[in-house]
């Protein structure tokens, strides 16, 4: 007849189901570790903050406006500042200067919270151009090495994808966290 069958142990999953389990729990674990690390609490100085750049400061002087719960009044000349509804009406996350510290032009007053989501698009349209680079080096070189090349650009552009989609999840999971840090609190204020 056939084989006999034996219903004490279960059949091995396939090599790709294996696979994909294994994929399945390294997202888990970098899912995890990026909860933990965003519900950890932060005790950084903000002059620490090494992702806060300064930039220079544009040389035209229109009026813009603020919207915030707090206030940011300058002892001397006032100028208006505001972030537009296509940035996502960003909020005021930290302040980086004390009340009555003279700032110099240039100096980053404060960080919005959608800084981590700004972030992430940088680096994922530098991920991008780096892809973009390599395809064309693929274009230049030809056909010889065409193949290894093209891989290559694969491997480049899935890497791209992942770092964009892990990036882009941290952000919107800090986004959730202060949200539902801010309901806390206007909760609390009820």
């Amino acid at each position: 007849m056939g084989k006999p069958l034996d219903s004490s142990s279960p059949p091995l999953p396939s090599a790709s189901l294996r696979w994909i389990i294994g994929t399945l729990a390294a997202g888990l674990l970098v899912t995890a570790g990026t909860i933990v690390y965003a519900l950890r609490p932060h005790r950084l100085a903000p002059a620490a903050n090494s992702l806060v750049q300064t930039t220079p400061l544009a040389k035209a002087r229109d009026p813009q406006i603020v919207s915030a719960l707090g206030r940011i009044a300058p002892l001397g000349e006032i100028f208006k500042v505001t972030s537009s509804p296509t940035l996502g009406g960003a909020k005021v996350e930290r302040i980086l200067v004390t009340e009555g510290a003279r700032v110099k032009t240039g100096q980053v007053l404060a960080v919005l919270d959608n800084y981590d989501q700004k972030l992430a698009a940088v680096r994922t349209a530098q991920q991008n151009v780096k892809v973009a680079q390599a395809n064309r080096q693929i274009v230049m070189a030809g056909a010889k090495q065409g193949e290894i090349q093209a891989q290559q650009a694969t491997i480049q552009r899935t890497q791209a994808e992942f770092r964009q989609g892990l990036a882009v999840n941290k952000a919107a999971l800090n986004s959730l966290v202060k949200q539902l840090q801010g309901e806390k609190l206007e909760q609390q204020a009820s």
